[in-house]
């Protein structure tokens, strides 16, 4: 699904993961799943999943024309990821990859009321998926690359991140920016068996935007934090802002030029390289480009009623790609990014909460009232 000629040109392609939720209704009684009991469930709500949907479908209701790369398989599955997101617009799957070969990744969601929640994960087609299944004429005329969690795509991740490596390359010959947005390893599986400092220090220096969560960096990189940060909590028992500063700045250091780390309720820290690094990033222009260079700053979170987190990291990472789209400052993307989060997390599944960039800003500027900065 290839053919691009009768698409529109799109400003941003999210390439990565990919997959179906399958979420339905159960009651408390589901928290104590064992075998030989019999749990009655409601109704079911199937919504895609991953960084591709989740990421990819907060730009696009955000009003950024965007292009979506995954890879499904032939099968009942792949078939309502489609339907999904030809529901947005039908353009949205034309550079998907169906492969014939193989099945669609799917996630089912068990989700108790008052408990966390249970994922049974099938990787699918995501597990296969390669450099070469973002060609060239789908990275044409974009401006940027965004690819979301290799940890869980065996091929992206495997080899040190050769595929990965590839991809970033080409998008930059391209004139692309790239950005790059992490998951959870399973320590269990074979991200589990990846040297993850290495992978970050092969693929960082091909990262303009780097959009890790505190969490991901803290497993990844867990071998090389000193000793007095690893375990370093402040009184009330929140993330570290030390450690936070060491994840950012080992992220600079190690080759990336914007690097922003999600750290749930207590919002987004960001860091930026030197002039040497932001002021060569292709593909988007940063607005006061000395503004840009070598800060660093928190974000708090706006103050909202929360249904769901689901997809709100992604729906974070989405307003900051928007942000850089639309060339607002360094101050402007960090407040978009937890203001588009914000609005995810106001409704049960990933995108529905988020409004057109419009909305959005009016909500702000009506005096949104945001968490005390902890920076």
């Amino acid at each position: 699904m290839t053919d691009l000629q009768d698409t529109p040109a799109a400003e941003v392609i999210v390439a990565g993961h990919i997959c179906l939720d399958v979420i339905p209704e159960v009651n408390a009684g589901a928290a104590n799943l064992r075998p030989g009991i019999l749990v009655e469930a409601g109704s079911t709500v199937f919504s895609t999943g991953g960084a591709v949907a989740n990421t990819g479908l907060a730009l696009h209701r955000l009003g950024i024309k965007v292009r979506l790369a995954g890879k499904i398989g032939d099968d009942i599955f792949g078939q309502g990821v489609l339907n999904i997101l030809r529901g947005y617009n039908p353009d949205l799957t034309e550079s998907m990859v169906v492969s014939s070969d193989e099945s669609t990744s799917y996630s089912i969601i068990i989700s108790p009321p008052g408990t966390d929640r249970m994922f049974i994960h099938s990787p699918g087609a995501n597990a296969s998926f390669v450099s070469v299944d973002v060609s060239n004429i789908v990275l044409s005329g974009c401006r940027l690359l965004h690819f979301g969690y290799p940890p869980l795509m065996q091929a992206m991740s495997a080899g040190g991140g050769k595929e990965l490596q590839d991809l970033f390359k080409r998008a930059r010959s391209l004139g692309l920016a790239t950005s790059l947005d992490l998951s959870m390893p399973d320590m269990s599986g074979p991200s589990g068996q990846v040297h993850w400092p290495d992978f970050l220090r092969g693929i960082l220096p091909l990262t303009d935007v780097f959009l890790p969560s505190f969490d991901e960096l803290l497993v990844m990189l867990g071998p090389e934090i000193p000793f007095h940060l690893k375990h370093k909590l402040n009184k009330e028992d929140r993330i570290s802002q030390d450690l936070v500063a060491w994840l950012a700045d080992w992220s600079i250091n190690a080759g990336a030029a914007i690097v922003a780390i999600k750290t749930g309720s207590q919002g987004l820290y960001a860091r930026t390289a030197g002039i040497d690094r932001v002021g060569n990033i292709n593909g988007i222009r940063l607005n006061k480009i000395a503004d840009w260079t070598d800060q660093q700053a928190w974000a708090p979170c706006f103050v909202t009623t929360v249904v769901g987190t689901t997809g709100s990291g992604d729906a974070t990472i989405a307003g900051f790609l928007m942000a850089l789209i639309k060339e607002m400052t360094f101050d402007e993307a960090l407040q978009a990014a937890c203001a588009v989060g914000a609005c995810s997390v106001e409704a049960s599944d990933a995108v529905s909460g988020i409004k057109s960039w419009p909305e959005t800003r009016e909500r702000i500027q009506s005096g949104w009232p945001q968490l005390p900065n902890i920076g």
